[in-house]
């Protein structure tokens, strides 16, 4: 008889044990399973017809087949995109219900260029999902412009040090970067105007308030009727501009891009992130998704998290001078 109760308490054990596995891992998985289950929140800091905010709209018209719901794009236009992305930090939405469309290298700068003693988010405090799209920038005028080559900008810029008026983004950008980057290269001083915004900065180059629009490829594919490309700053040629030079073939050490994607809080669930970045995968391999992007002019090149982390490391080595720069 004893061993026959020893066998009973051994299974009766066995029993309890596994039934409280199960309870703990019904208590969690949830979490995952179940989400999303309801429409997912995308900030974007720029106003509507922007860059960022076309490239949300893209994303959430392909959500429904990736994700499962609906994304809802809201937009919270100031300081070219900080003042929201500091709001999206403070307020700790970690329920992955609410993400934050962010760009790089702008996110860069704000966390790095900040004078000493004045509050703001540090890299570590967001999670990043996915970059799907990276764009090369570059410089774009009125069709009507005197400048009808990069070489005749420069040529201005150097006869008439501090005239060439050029619109960006915001004060430290990803365009205002870019500009500081051919400065330096091309040894001339540029009069910089501040926009917050990608559709405020086309308004103003085709209403002649500024001679030059600081820019990306997108723009040379929707308004190639009104703008004229005079260079880009990618590696190679632009499949979606291939008739305009890079700034490195014209002599210009610059490379630079602009990328798109989107961030949560620290502290939000990892499996729930990894579910983001399933989808968003997913959706960058749809052909329908990359056709909505080229026809934007938005070129289909994703970055993973971890891909995404070693640009932004890259980018803090090779641009260290220019990240002080900013900080004075």
């Amino acid at each position: 008889m004893p061993s026959i109760k020893t066998r009973s308490k051994y299974t009766l054990t066995a029993v309890a044990v596994a039934v409280a596995a199960s309870l703990t891992a019904t208590s969690f998985t949830p979490a995952a399973a179940d989400f999303p289950d309801k429409p997912i929140t995308v900030i974007v800091g720029t106003g509507a017809g922007g860059g960022a905010d076309r490239f949300a709209r893209t994303i959430a018209k392909h959500a429904p087949k990736h994700l499962g719901v609906d994304m809802v794009v809201v937009n919270k236009p100031g300081g070219g995109g900080q003042v929201a992305l500091n709001d999206f930090i403070a307020n700790g939405e970690t329920d992955g219900y609410t993400l934050f469309t962010a760009l790089i290298p702008h996110i860069i700068y704000w966390s790095q260029t900040r004078p000493d003693g004045q509050s703001g988010f540090q890299l570590d405090d967001l999670v990043h999902i996915a970059q799907p799209v990276r764009i090369p920038s570059g410089f774009m005028v009125p069709a009507s412009s005197e400048f009808k080559t990069f070489d005749d900008l420069v040529k201005f810029a150097k006869a008439n040090p501090g005239k060439l008026t050029m619109g960006m983004n915001g004060k430290r950008s990803g365009g205002h970067g870019l500009v500081k980057m051919l400065e330096k290269a091309a040894g001339i001083d540029i009069a910089e105007i501040a926009y917050g915004g990608g559709s405020k900065q086309v308004k103003g180059v085709l209403s002649n308030e500024v001679a030059v629009l600081n820019t990306n490829v997108m723009h040379a594919v929707q308004y190639k009727d009104e703008l004229r490309p005079l260079a880009f700053a990618g590696e190679k040629r632009s499949a979606l501009a291939p008739d305009t030079p890079t700034l490195r073939e014209l002599g210009y050490d610059v490379v630079d891009y602009v990328t798109r994607g989107f961030v949560a809080p620290k502290g939000i669930d990892m499996a729930r992130v990894e579910i983001l970045r399933k989808g968003l995968k997913a959706m960058s391999e749809d052909p329908g998704f990359i056709a909505d992007l080229k026809a934007l002019g938005l070129p289909a090149d994703y970055m993973n998290h971890e891909e995404t982390q070693v640009y932004i490391d890259n980018f803090l080595k090779n641009n260290d001078w220019l990240l002080k720069e900013f900080k004075q």
